[in-house]
């Protein structure tokens, strides 16, 4: 017999406090708590808190003797990332066996490298499937974009063609796209693939690698700038001088580090203003400020570099303000994050109208809003690890279709109080096959972009029911796994069976932009498809809400990157706590300590609320090592493995879900 199980998920509370940058945003009950939100504030930026290992050059033609020359370009169709995972069994998606080359002379030496000798070799290697290509005016590449900073001892090796004014192609490293590998490597068994090392581990750092990514790029804090109420200035912190110009020569700050070069027509030469409309300088939909490609180092460049800006005989450097408080040390290699802030001598200050997309504040409530939430990828690393196979084939989740009451959770609410309605979802899972001993589903949400820090939380506290008042016929288990969790929730339908490890994002080109005629669902099928979106009960018999969580045509960007750091995560490290519903004990039980409760029970309303010591949750170590001070998303599933056979529907709710210091 068919099983069903239905999950309600709740949010009990009367705001939702989201804070960005010092700022509330309060959200009446019954709303949707904020997404984006504009918002108009200052920001101050240190120069040394550049965007580190986000946007990287391919290659360095200007430093590589037998590098790209005029007419060659880098074929943009054939660019490929793959960064090194951890030591482990193949997962899908894998790539096994690259080894990686440091390329110094550039593409036309790079056939006559000795392909025997790599800079190092790897078993495990996943395409970067979420990188954006940004091109320079004439429509060559200009930088790749990863979308989020790449973590210091992450590996990355790139494969592209060259092609040359005739057209030939100079093919930099093997796309395993094409075949099979067939370079033999000492020392190492089995063939490999060759690569470009692209990015190092911080140690031992490696010379001209170091150069590829940029280290004149800086986050406003916000997208979606207004132009008209931008307001950036450049400050000597703490020198005492007037903060928009050199003193010693009344040259504003911004023109001597490359952001004011033309007038308002596009004609060379500066005009007192920013240069806001280069969108080579101001990316202002993603809020990003590229100091000039003439300034890679851009608080730390040469004499000559200022002298230009400024012409030699208005500004000569030697003994300038400038010249006394820039140094290079604030780009040496071996220096860290925090003294790269120490170093740095200036700060950017701005003011504008923007879009904030906010990290939720943890600790405090989850939100619990549909579009917040999509299907759990397979949870790896626990004792009885399910398979793809064994989820749900059915995984809805929505607002219920009846209103539950704050009476419910609290029976000595009265009038208005009691009858006020709780915001809720629903969590909606059946085994069209029959539910077996392994049968599981479940949601999951993105916390943090960067990893929320709990270190100060000491519980979780949540709040159930399955509307079993005996507690001897309670039964399922509730997981709840807190950390770095897969995004690999969504499976597309091929011929044999789903298939996992790929990336599904209706953004199809990768551009960061989201256009209506994209919402096609991450199947890319459109309305015509199973991905249909509807809002109806019953769609052809079926029930409840069958399409409500279609990805065509329900007029929003769909994706399974959850918690928005541009990267398709599915590296697993988290904390996991298991609530066994026949034996956990709570801490408050409604029906059996409030009295006259007897509606309740007789309607199936058996609320019982559990606090969970942090400490108890348990780490599970599957690709990376969880982490308290990094939280990035939170994970829901059910499974009830000792259920009786024919019992075909299980009906629990959660409320109250938040995380308490």
């Amino acid at each position: 017999m068919t099983r069903t199980v239905i999950v309600s998920l709740l949010l009990l509370s009367g705001l939702v406090l989201l804070a960005s940058c010092g700022d509330d945003v309060t959200v009446p009950m019954g709303e949707d708590p904020p997404g984006p939100y504009l918002v108009e504030k200052p920001l101050v930026i240190p120069s040394g808190a550049y965007l580190h290992d986000r946007f990287f050059r391919l290659d360095l033609p200007w430093a590589e003797p037998a590098g790209r020359g005029d007419g060659d370009v880098i074929d943009l169709s054939t660019i490929r990332l793959f960064e090194l995972m951890p030591a482990g069994p193949a997962r899908p998606g894998d790539v096994a066996n690259i080894a990686v080359y440091v390329d110094s002379l550039g593409c036309r030496a790079w056939s006559g490298l000795d392909f025997t000798a790599p800079f190092l070799t790897g078993a495990r290697w996943q395409l970067r499937q979420s990188i954006a290509i940004r091109n320079a005016s004439d429509g060559s590449l200009r930088v790749v974009d990863l979308g989020a900073e790449a973590a210091s001892d992450a590996v990355l090796a790139v494969t592209y063609a060259v092609r040359d004014a005739t057209g030939g192609v100079i093919r930099v490293g093997d796309d395993p796209a094409a075949g099979a590998p067939s370079q033999a490597v000492d020392g190492a068994e089995g063939l490999f693939y060759r690569m470009k090392l692209l990015k190092a581990a911080t140690c031992p750092p490696v010379p001209h690698v170091r150069d590829y990514p940029l280290r004149n790029v800086y986050y406003l804090g916000g997208a979606n700038i207004d132009p008209a109420g931008f307001d950036f200035r450049i400050e000597l912190a703490g020198a005492g001088v007037d903060p928009l110009d050199e003193t010693e020569t009344g040259i504003p700050w911004f023109r001597l580090f490359g952001l004011d070069s033309r007038d308002t027509a596009g004609r060379p030469g500066p005009d007192g203003l920013l240069d806001i409309r280069d969108a080579t300088i101001f990316d202002l939909d993603h809020g990003l400020v590229f100091f000039p490609p003439d300034l890679p180092q851009p608080f730390a460049a040469a004499a000559a570099t200022y002298e230009a800006l400024a012409a030699p005989d208005q500004y000569p450097y030697a003994g300038s303000v400038l010249a006394r408080h820039v140094t290079p040390r604030i780009y040496e290699p071996g220096l860290s994050r925090a003294e790269h802030l120490a170093a740095g001598r200036f700060t950017m200050n701005w003011t504008a109208t923007a879009m904030v997309y906010p990290d939720r504040p943890l600790p405090g409530p989850l939100s619990l809003a549909r579009p917040d939430w999509m299907r759990a990828a397979v949870p790896r690393g626990i004792d009885a690890e399910p398979v793809p196979a064994g989820r749900t084939d059915q995984v809805r989740w929505f607002a219920p279709r009846e209103r539950v009451q704050a009476r419910h959770l609290d029976p000595d609410l009265a009038g208005a109080p009691g009858d006020e309605t709780v915001p809720a979802l629903e969590l909606y899972l059946r085994a069209s096959s029959g539910w077996q001993a392994g049968s599981w589903g479940g949601i999951a949400t993105g916390l943090s972009r960067t990893g929320a820090d709990l270190r100060d939380a000491r519980r979780m506290e949540i709040w159930l029911n399955d509307g079993q008042a005996e507690r001897a016929l309670r039964s399922g288990r509730l997981h709840i796994d807190v950390g770095y969790v897969s995004e690999d929730g969504f499976w597309p339908e091929t011929g044999e069976g789903p298939e996992t490890g790929t990336f599904q994002s209706e953004d199809r080109n990768f551009d960061g932009v989201w256009t209506l005629d994209e919402d096609t669902g991450l199947d890319g099928a459109g309305s015509a498809g199973p991905e249909a979106y509807a809002s109806d009960y019953v769609v052809d018999g079926d029930s409840p809400f069958p399409r409500i969580n279609g990805t065509a045509a329900n007029n929003r960007w769909d994706t399974e990157d959850l918690n928005g750091d541009f990267l398709f995560g599915r590296r697993e490290g988290y904390f996991t706590f298991v609530i066994d519903l026949a034996s956990a004990r709570p801490e408050v039980d409604v029906v059996y300590d409030y009295e006259d409760t007897g509606d309740l029970v007789a309607a199936g309303i058996a609320w019982r609320r559990h606090s969970i010591n942090l400490d108890a949750f348990i780490p599970v170590d599957v690709d990376l090592a969880p982490n308290r001070a990094a939280v990035t998303h939170l994970r829901l599933w059910f499974d009830d493995p000792m259920r009786p056979a024919g019992e075909n529907a299980v009906r629990l709710q959660i409320a109250g879900l938040r995380f308490v210091e």
